[in-house]
């Protein structure tokens, strides 16, 4: 959905439909200890991109058969969907498999959800270390713009006069994520949709993506030179880039760390 082309009569829609769906408490059982609830317009689009499209399943399922204890680092976590997804298909394929997951949500509203969906949820033997903050630079802070769609969330206000009165802006900290990258020593998988601050992320963070074994991100080419993403990847080992998804979703990958 562009924001750009969102007129007032959808955004009511959009309200009333994220009020219904609280009230109906929707959501999709898929074994006895995982759930996925759907809240909100925004999380019914995420639900089928993750769960029915399977966006990010090759990558999750390639990097779980890898070994016995994944770590997985999640950017831009929004509800925790991809944790979730992981969480189901380490089920699946290979339930002693162990998960470490760190994951980074720029929203105070949504981080709250995330950390109410996901810490119920975890096995015996995972670990879970959720963080709240924006990600780019290293420090300062930035005009971090909320929406009732929270799928438009972002560092960088949405065009278009519809949404203009309905924002809500608050300032935050970038957080820095080098002790996180520190404390994994490696990542097994790096999955990055961080609504336009993807190339100042790999940036910025060029150093520790050495220590990345493969990403799955969101391309935002209206933003930015998706290009400029690429060259420094390819820069630090990544040999190959795909796009897997119409929604601008891409793997890289390298043969070693």
């Amino acid at each position: 959905m562009d924001s750009s082309e969102v007129t007032d009569l959808q955004l009511q829609y959009i309200r009333s439909a994220n009020q219904a769906l609280e009230a109906l408490k929707l959501h999709w059982d898929f074994n006895e200890k995982h759930r996925a609830y759907v809240k909100s317009i925004s999380d019914w689009i995420s639900y089928h991109d993750i769960f029915v499209e399977q966006e990010y399943d090759h990558a999750l399922k390639d990097v779980l058969n890898s070994g016995d204890n994944i770590k997985l680092l999640d950017i831009g976590a929004n509800v925790g969907y991809f944790l979730l997804r992981a969480m189901v298909l380490r089920d699946a394929i290979k339930p002693s498999t162990r998960l470490c997951m760190h994951a980074v949500e720029g929203c105070s509203k949504t981080y709250k959800d995330l950390c109410d969906r996901i810490e119920s949820q975890l096995e015996v033997g995972d670990k879970l270390a959720l963080h709240l903050g924006i990600v780019g630079k290293l420090q300062g802070t930035a005009r971090f713009t909320d929406y009732d769609f929270s799928g438009w969330n972002t560092l960088y206000e949405r065009s278009g006069t519809a949404i203009a009165e309905e924002r809500k802006v608050e300032e935050r900290e970038f957080l820095d994520l080098r002790a996180v990258f520190d404390e994994l020593e490696t990542v097994d998988l790096l999955k990055v949709n961080a609504e336009g601050s993807e190339l100042v992320f790999f940036e910025t963070y060029h150093e520790q993506l050495a220590k990345v074994r493969e990403i799955v991100f969101v391309m935002h080419p209206k933003k930015y030179d998706i290009g400029a993403c690429h060259d420094i990847l390819k820069r630090v080992g990544f040999e190959r880039i795909e796009r897997v998804s119409k929604n601008w979703v891409f793997r890289a990958f390298r043969d070693k760390v």
